[in-house]
């Protein structure tokens, strides 16, 4: 016999014709109620395209639902695999029930002195359906008129948003809930509690209704520890949620139920194996996460669709950390964000110039509405432009003004007006949290004279003393909070300097020789060679680290060339 929950295998596309709510909003709602009602399973895996296609919208609201019920505890993300249902944690279990017997059994109390008829006929005739839903053993009806009992108690107090309160924080609870009504008499047993606490209101005998319904809500516990003896792959293995002792139950609840009698009227479909979900470090992983994890952390990537910009961004992504992509062009943000999201990463496109800065406020605006929050920002946007690069032979004295120009602003002032709009933010933070921080992309040709780049060389040095001078400032004022740090890049192969380091046929030009020669690695660096620098940077492990310009170049900056 199969569940009931097991049976609701898909969702209805989104109506919008009837409902006047976001579409972001009814992706949320419909996909984080699957999740409560077991529809969707604990470890099952979440296709953005599946789901996109299922409910007849884009993936841009699903990658948004699917954030925030990460941020709810009910989606886990693992780099390389993609997104899973999580599974239910005891722990959270037990916070929702102690807040919730806490608010209920105080309104209760409340509800009491304020009972008028209508609201003790209406809850009589909610006892009556859920008897007849348990007659018809159609369980959902059931829990639906479970629902509908406890809000209308919670309204008789006076507050009924206590209700919508608890919902938020109640999502593992009401999934065990969810996944005791097949056990046996758990339904005969609701409806006799539920009519206890009635009576009892109808007595006017406010302690022994508060009693009453302190005993139906700490059922739960009855059930808790045998329901995931039952499902063990539904739920957080204890040594990665609660501990033996978080096992313990309140005293007068001590006592337990049997499932083993019935199995197969609880059966359900098999889970996605645990290799999927996140599991429990061990030592040295948890010594190397407490270094260079960004779990969770919220990241801006400008320049993104730059080679550079891109690769740092599936680096920061496959670290954990939630990436907000900045670049001019949309269509090759939306490509990265889609690639990073199948990789099991979280990544959201922000088409914008560097050099707007009105169009990065309301990026900002956009991320502090999403997370809240903001710990990292790198700043990859930049480069050469052709016409400030000098042919071979070239003068310098012939330099086009107006290009030199440009290039210094790309590269400066695209570092200089990011980081006065994003930084701002990240500086805001109690000394309590993980520094923010600040990642900016020179170039080994700040500090080593190269031919024909004069522009780029000179707005590089300056990104470099942007970034000693500010390390000094925002350490003097905000401490430990704000850390600012580059990275110095020697020559890296990639989409901008292709044409002059690679010929046609790809073929080292005589530049690239030279750069070769001059390099004692002798080759061109990988831009993922470069990602490792900035987790660093990034992380816990270099909280301690500010103001430091960090060569990653195969030896160039060392190399006398004798």
């Amino acid at each position: 016999m199969v569940a009931w929950y097991a049976i609701m295998t898909s969702v209805e596309p989104i109506n919008r014709s009837r409902t006047h709510r976001t579409t972001r909003v009814e992706v949320y709602d419909t996909l984080r109620a699957s999740i409560v009602s077991l529809e969707r399973t604990p470890g099952q895996r979440l296709s953005e395209a599946e789901l996109a296609r299922d409910l007849g919208v884009s993936r841009t609201p699903v990658r948004e639902a699917i954030i925030q019920l990460r941020t709810d505890g009910l989606v886990e993300v693992t780099p390389q695999l993609g997104s899973f249902v999580s599974k239910i944690s005891l722990r959270s279990v037990r916070e929702a029930q102690f807040a919730r017997e806490a608010l209920e059994c105080a309104a209760v109390r409340a509800a009491a002195q304020r009972l008028d008829a209508a609201t003790v006929e209406r809850l009589r005739q909610n006892i009556a359906l859920q008897r007849a839903a348990q007659g018809s053993s159609d369980l959902e009806q059931f829990y639906r008129l479970d629902e509908e009992f406890h809000r209308e108690l919670v309204a008789a107090s006076g507050y009924p948003g206590i209700s919508d309160l608890l919902d938020r924080s109640r999502a593992h609870l009401n999934r065990v809930r969810r996944l005791s009504l097949p056990v046996p008499d758990v339904i005969e047993e609701l409806i006799d509690q539920h009519s206890a606490v009635l009576q009892a209101l109808e007595r006017n005998d406010v302690d022994q209704a508060e009693a009453s319904l302190r005993h139906h809500l700490r059922g739960v516990y009855r059930v808790l520890v045998p329901l995931r003896d039952a499902h063990p792959d539904y739920f957080v293995p204890s040594d990665d949620g609660a501990g033996d002792e978080g096992d313990e139950l309140p005293p007068s609840q001590s006592h337990s139920v049997s499932l083993t009698p019935p199995v197969e009227a609880v059966e359900v479909r098999t889970a996605p194996t645990a290799k999927r979900a996140r599991r429990q470090l061990n030592g040295r992983e948890a010594h190397l996460d407490g270094l260079f994890g960004l779990g969770d952390r919220v990241a801006i990537v400008t320049g993104a669709s730059g080679s550079i910009g891109e690769a740092l961004a599936r680096g920061l992504a496959a670290a954990g950390a939630n990436v907000a992509l900045v670049a001019r062009r949309a269509q090759p943000l939306e490509d990265l964000a889609s690639s990073i999201q199948s990789d099991g990463g979280t990544a959201f496109a922000f088409p914008a110039d560097v050099l707007d800065r009105v169009a990065l406020e309301a990026i900002r605006h956009e991320i502090a509405t999403r997370f809240g929050r903001l710990d990292i920002l790198v700043n990859a946007a930049g480069g050469n432009v052709p016409e400030a690069t000098l042919p071979e032979g070239g003068s310098f004295f012939e330099l086009p003004t107006a290009a030199f120009e440009r290039v210094v602003s790309l590269n400066l002032m695209g570092t200089v007006l990011p980081t006065q709009v994003f930084g701002a933010a990240m500086a805001d933070r109690s000394a309590e949290e993980a520094s923010g921080s600040i990642v900016n992309i020179s170039s080994m040709a700040a500090d080593r004279a190269v031919t024909r780049v004069a522009g780029y060389a000179v707005a590089k040095a300056g990104v470099n003393s942007l970034t000693r001078w500010l390390a000094a400032a925002a350490a003097q004022a905000y401490g430990d909070r704000l850390r600012v740090n580059a990275i110095a890049p020697g020559f890296f192969l990639g989409a901008q300097n292709r044409a002059l380091l690679l010929t046609p046929s790809g073929e080292p030009t005589a530049r690239a020789k030279a750069v070769i020669e001059h390099t004692p690695a002798r080759r061109l660096g990988d831009p993922a060679e470069l990602v490792s620098a900035v987790i660093w940077l990034c992380g816990p492990g270099a909280s301690f680290v500010t103001g430091a310009v960090v060569p990653v170049d195969g030896g160039f900056g060392a190399f006398s060339g004798v």
